[in-house]
């Protein structure tokens, strides 16, 4: 799919990774266009943003520029297990300043527990 749309950038913001993540608003899709958008979701795609008309070098440029560095690979279940725990830290921190005392703290609970299994 390669599409150009006119868009807002309604806001710009981190991850628990460290990447930002970018909210467009899309103006005046053509009748159709929303359902190939919700089929590449969670898919990489190549983005050029400029606040300018988009000319055919930018255009070809991104059209040969590699995709490198990039995995489809989902997280692991102790990499989502940490970002449970830290949506949990940002509802209720229990008094701990810093997420990683949290965390600690969290993951000795949880080995604990666990450790009750083996006796």
């Amino acid at each position: 799919m390669k599409r150009v749309f006119g868009s807002i950038v309604e806001r710009v913001g981190t991850t628990l990774d460290g990447s930002l993540k970018i909210t467009l608003a899309l103006q005046e899709i053509p009748s159709g266009v929303g359902g190939e958008l919700i089929d590449i979701r969670g898919k990489y795609v190549k983005v050029l943003i400029t606040d300018d008309n988009i000319s055919s070098l930018e255009q070809d440029a991104v059209a040969a520029s590699q995709m490198t560095g990039i995995t489809n690979k989902k997280n692991s279940p102790s990499q989502r297990l940490r970002g449970v725990i830290f949506r949990r830290w940002e509802n209720d921190n229990k008094g701990h300043a810093k997420f990683e005392t949290y965390y600690e703290y969290e993951m000795e609970a949880i080995i604990s527990k666990e450790k009750e299994y083996l006796i």
